[in-house]
C-alpha cells in the first residue's frame, strides 16, 4: 500500500475513520491520520506503475461455388496503461477478393495517447495513416487533439466522449493531394459482464471546418468470449463501418467488414 508522497510499504492493514494502522513485517507499527491512497494484495504488481499489454489477432474466410470468394484481416496493438495515462499503438488489415478481383486491400496504423488531470477529465493526441488500394487513397494521415471526459467511469463499465481539432493529409491516385482542417468528435464504450465477456462500441466523426458536407464516419462494434479461464486466447465477433461523404470517383461511400477474429494477448 502506498500514502501520498511516501514510498509503498508492506503490511496487515486496519483501517478506521480517524487513523491507519499498518503492522509491517520488522514488528513495527505505522499509524497515519491519511487514508491510503493505493491498496493491493501481496505479489500483485504495483498498480501506480506503468505496464504493457499486447495483443494479436487474426480472422480469415473463403466462399467457392456460384461465386468465390477470400478474405482475411488481422489486428495488432500495444498498450501501455498507468494511474495517469495511457498509450496505444496499433496496427490492422485487411485484404479480400471476389471472383479474382480484389474488393479490399487496406493498411491502418496509429497512436493514440490520453492523460488524466482529473476524475473524468483527460486530453489526448492522436495520429493516424492508411493506405487503401481499392478506395485510390496512396496515403491518409490524420492528427488530431482535444479534450475528453468519461461519462461512465467503472471498473467494468466506461464510457468516454472526445472534442478536438483534427488535421488530414490525402494522396489520391485519381486527384491531387488535399489537406482538410476540421473536428475531432468521438464517443468509446466498453462493458465487461460478470463472466469476463466485453462488449465495446467506438465512433468517430470527423467533418471539415470549410465544408460541413465533407466527413467521415468510422464505427466498429464488437463482442469479445475468452475461449480459456485465462483470457489468454479469445473471440471476437465484430463489425466496422467506414463512411466518405467525398470518396474517390467511382468509389462508394460506405466500406462494411464483418469480422470472426482469434486474439492472443498477453502482458
Amino acid at each position: 500500500m502506498a500514502f501520498p508522497g511516501h514510498d509503498p510499504v508492506r503490511g496487515k492493514l486496519t483501517y478506521t475513520r480517524k487513523q491507519t494502522r499498518i503492522d509491517v513485517e520488522e514488528g513495527k507499527v505505522v499509524v497515519s491520520a491519511d487514508a491510503p491512497q493505493h491498496v493491493w494484495p501481496e505479489g500483485a504488481a504495483d498498480p501506480r506503475a506503468r505496464h504493457w499489454s499486447f495483443e494479436i489477432g487474426f480472422d480469415a474466410a473463403g466462399k467457392t461455388g456460384n461465386a468465390e470468394r477470400i478474405s482475411v484481416g488481422s489486428r495488432a496493438q500495444a498498450r501501455l496503461q498507468g494511474p495517469r495515462d495511457r498509450l496505444l499503438l496499433y496496427l490492422r488489415y485487411a485484404y479480400a477478393k471476389d471472383d479474382g478481383l480484389e474488393s479490399d486491400n487496406q493498411t491502418v496504423g496509429g497512436i493514440d495517447f490520453e492523460s488524466y488531470f482529473r476524475e473524468k477529465h483527460s486530453w489526448y493526441a492522436r495520429m493516424e495513416m492508411e493506405n487503401d488500394q481499392i478506395a485510390h487513397v496512396d496515403f491518409r494521415a490524420t492528427a488530431a487533439a482535444g479534450y475528453g471526459y468519461f461519462f461512465l467511469k467503472k471498473a467494468n463499465h466506461t464510457l468516454r466522449g472526445r472534442t478536438g481539432l483534427m488535421f488530414r493529409h490525402e494522396s489520391l491516385k485519381s486527384a491531387s493531394s488535399t489537406a482538410t482542417a476540421g473536428l475531432d468528435l468521438g464517443l468509446s464504450h466498453l462493458y465487461r459482464f460478470a463472466n469476463a465477456w466485453r462488449l465495446t462500441n467506438d465512433i468517430t466523426y470527423t467533418p471539415s471546418l470549410e465544408d460541413y458536407r465533407d466527413y467521415r464516419i468510422y464505427h466498429e462494434s464488437a463482442f469479445e468470449i475468452p475461449i480459456v479461464a485465462s483470457e489468454i486466447w479469445k473471440l471476437r465477433l465484430g463489425v466496422m463501418n467506414d463512411y466518405n461523404s467525398r470518396p474517390a470517383e467511382n468509389k462508394d461511400y460506405l466500406d462494411t467488414t464483418y469480422f470472426t477474429r482469434l486474439v492472443f494477448s498477453w502482458q
